[in-house]
């Protein structure tokens, strides 16, 4: 993403959500992207994803990848992009 000249913030592995949620209303991003490839319960992801979605004030766009996202099918929330490939980055 950096390399097509974009502006990125690393926000690291382990941000607590309710930091994330500031960050995204206090950054205002125009995409948000994360990796889920460490097991989590199902129930607890979708969940996760779907408060991505609606709590933060800034509806950025989300792009999700890794093993836990594939797992989860087709069950993602309108909004949200699979990233099945490093081309669809590009593109943001």
């Amino acid at each position: 993403i950096r390399s097509t000249g974009k502006y990125t913030y690393y926000l690291g592995q382990t941000v607590p959500f309710d930091d994330l949620v500031e960050a995204i209303d206090q950054l205002k991003p125009d995409a948000v992207v994360s990796s889920f490839i460490t097991s989590i319960n199902e129930n607890k992801l979708q969940s996760y994803i779907n408060d991505l979605v609606t709590i933060p004030k800034h509806k950025p766009n989300i792009y999700l990848g890794g093993m836990q996202i594939e797992n989860l099918g087709q069950n993602l929330p309108e909004g949200v992009k699979k990233i099945n490939s490093s081309g669809i980055l590009l593109d943001i």
